[in-house]
């Protein structure tokens, strides 16, 4: 046989090159009828080897159809423990759960599946332990519908969770794997000539079409459900679709991209329309049953201020992170005015050694009155605090070395009656 043959050469010069066989370790699939001649090939040449019907070979599989199954459902086995380990673990940590399933787990078994054909209905119970366990545990839900669940298996950018489902994308990972690498396959088996460059192209060409076919199938359900459903419902989810990046983040506390439990569920059940849980039944400010839109809206309990702070001080701790902590106060009194009278928004802080200052808020410049002008028009007086207004945060060098910049923040109910029928965009 060929492959005795080359066994040979290879425990021959092989030492030469570094490269030092062990026929011992060397598996050969063959058929049942080629076994015989197989064996005597390599015992004739003092090769001891391993014959079998199939093997693992670069993380695939080579071999009968039988040894493929029954090798798959072994690895399929490992991988439903394995999501069943993750529900337990989401319970009280669903966002590294999730973020273990997303970025690590769900991979290998993609792996595979562009390596072996044929195997997606295989993955059926991995997908069941996802949908009947993994699911119900990370969104705090009794069980997971089948419309919920097509939503689900969706990138993050088209309203999904990024889980994917294992049985429906084999096929199509596989085909894609194929197309990319029909330049490799060729040159090893027909023998032309490998061109790397062309091979790279082929991936980037191919991997970049498939995914833009995914793209656009998602896109299409997206703006099915939202015209099928309603313009609330397309609205949500064209926010679910800006407003996913934090699904994204590997949860770090050094980088502070870790959250809690009840951080993250709430927010994976917002972002499709489920209550959060342990609502109140009241509003503890005004008494009226309390629902999110509700919650959103109450002037009455603080918590709209709630949400504000919120969003002002993460808005000031990143400011931070950009530039210095030290350069970051909160809530900096706006000087805006002369002489008492009301004059634009605009900060002054005066330069060091010249009469000239720096407006910070809106970039504009203006003249500091000096002590000649006082004495020629008595209206000139220096800038002095009218009232207590406010910004929020104060950066110092955000957009200029020496210049401060205050910011406001403000909030926006995009289901409020008035907003409701916009476009979140607006």
């Amino acid at each position: 046989m060929d492959c005795a043959l080359a066994l040979e050469y290879l425990v021959k010069e092989g030492p030469k090159y570094g490269y030092y066989p062990e026929p011992e370790k060397t598996h050969v699939v063959c058929t049942e009828a080629e076994e015989p001649e197989g064996r005597w090939a390599f015992l004739d040449r003092d090769l001891i080897v391993n014959i079998s019907r199939g093997e693992r070979y670069l993380g695939g599989f080579v071999g009968r159809e039988k040894e493929k199954i029954e090798w798959v459902q072994r690895k399929v086995e490992m991988w439903e423990k394995s999501v069943r380990t993750l529900a337990g673990i989401a319970k009280r940590f669903p966002q590294t759960a999730y973020a273990g399933l997303t970025m690590s787990l769900q991979h290998e078994w993609q792996y595979v599946a562009r390596t072996v054909p044929g195997i997606g209905h295989l993955f059926a119970p991995i997908e069941r332990a996802i949908r009947q366990h993994f699911l119900p545990i990370l969104l705090g839900e009794e069980a997971i519908t089948g419309e919920m669940r097509e939503l689900l298996a969706q990138g993050v950018k088209q309203a999904g969770l990024g889980i994917r489902n294992p049985v429906d994308c084999a096929a199509s990972l596989f085909d894609t794997s194929k197309l990319c690498c029909e330049k490799l396959v060729e040159a090893l088996v027909v023998g032309t000539e490998f061109n790397l460059a062309e091979h790279k192209k082929q991936v980037r060409s191919n991997g970049s079409h498939a995914r833009n076919m995914r793209i656009a199938d998602e896109d299409a359900l997206v703006t099915r459900r939202g015209r099928d459903k309603g313009l609330r419902e397309k609205h949500r989810l064209t926010r679910a679709c800006n407003a996913g990046i934090w699904l994204t983040c590997f949860p770090n506390r050094l980088n502070g991209t870790s959250i809690s439990a009840d951080e993250f569920r709430d927010n994976v059940r917002l972002r499709y329309n489920l209550k959060p849980l342990g609502m109140p039944e009241n509003c503890d400010g005004c008494g009226k049953t309390l629902t999110v839109e509700h919650a959103l809206a109450c002037k009455c309990g603080g918590l709209v201020h709630i949400r504000h702070d919120d969003v002002a001080q993460e808005f000031g701790y990143l400011c931070g992170l950009a530039t210095k902590p030290s350069r970051v106060t909160y809530e900096p009194l706006i000087n805006h005015s002369r002489g008492g009278v009301t004059a634009n928004t605009n900060q002054a802080t005066a330069n060091t050694g010249s009469g000239n200052a720096t407006s910070a808020r809106g970039g504009d410049e203006e003249e500091v009155p000096t002590a000649e002008d006082e004495r020629a028009d008595p209206t000139h007086a220096p800038y002095v605090l009218a009232n207590e207004n406010r910004g929020d945060i104060a950066v110092d060098g955000f957009w200029k070395h020496g210049r401060r910049c205050i910011f406001d923040v403000r909030m926006t109910d995009t289901e409020c009656r008035t907003t409701r029928n916009q476009e979140p965009e607006k």
